[in-house]
């Protein structure tokens, strides 16, 4: 694998205790780590610097899916390939990261999606029936790999803030070739990014019914 070939993008709201971490075994497999720090009150920006990634910050807190798109906008600059983007809390193995990458460099697949071991939340399994309809099995896996073509060419990464699922979902129904792999995840210490079990699975559920409202219930188109 070229590594030069290779940004990984994280976006990260008051991670100091394990971003560190997350960019160096990162950067063992991607020549660039870009750490978007969305408006944190921590250490979690000097950490990462310190630690090789090249930090975007957000004045202000923009959310999971506009720091992202911000991460992608410094990512085509730096001239890559594929774009990787995993969560900043450790919950990912670096280790995993040529199994994402290898099939986009050979010219098997647009997007290579994770499959985590396990799923937390009960809306995130309602959130599961609507997207296998497209054959994707765990849409809100943070772990993604992405074709950078696949970016330019739609312009955005997630326009409706439907937490990092638009593109995916755009790509399945022009046909693009989507992957899936299967990965295991670390436990998460604190408090998760979407707050409290109520509270991410009312989050989970009202982006759903955004995606139904946009896109309805149409299928993945065939490939060509």
């Amino acid at each position: 694998m070229n590594n030069a070939k290779t940004v990984v993008v994280i976006p990260a709201l008051n991670e100091e205790k394990t971003i560190g971490n997350v960019v160096e075994s990162a950067r063992k497999f991607a020549e660039t780590v870009i750490i978007v720090d969305d408006g944190s009150s921590d250490e979690t920006a000097e950490i990462a610097s310190k630690a090789g990634a090249i930090v975007v910050r957000n004045e202000k807190n923009l959310g999971y899916d506009a720091s992202i798109e911000k991460g992608f906008e410094k990512a085509v600059k730096e001239d890559n390939l594929v774009i990787i983007t995993m969560d900043a809390d450790g919950q990912h193995f670096a280790e995993d990261i040529p199994k994402f990458t290898t099939p986009i460099f050979e010219g098997k697949a647009d997007i290579v999606m994770g499959i985590r071991d396990t799923v937390p939340r009960f809306s995130e399994k309602i959130f599961r029936i609507y997207f296998s309809r497209f054959g994707i099995r765990d849409p809100l896996c943070g772990f993604k790999a992405y074709k950078a073509n696949v970016f330019i060419q739609e312009e955005f990464f997630d326009s409706l803030n439907l937490i990092g699922t638009e593109l995916v979902l755009i790509s399945a129904l022009k046909g693009r070739k989507i992957m899936q792999v299967k990965i295991k995840t670390r436990k998460r210490s604190d408090k998760p990014r979407f707050g409290s079990s109520v509270k991410a699975n009312l989050k989970i559920l009202y982006v759903l019914m955004k995606i139904i409202v946009r896109y309805g219930f149409k299928r993945r188109k065939n490939r060509n």
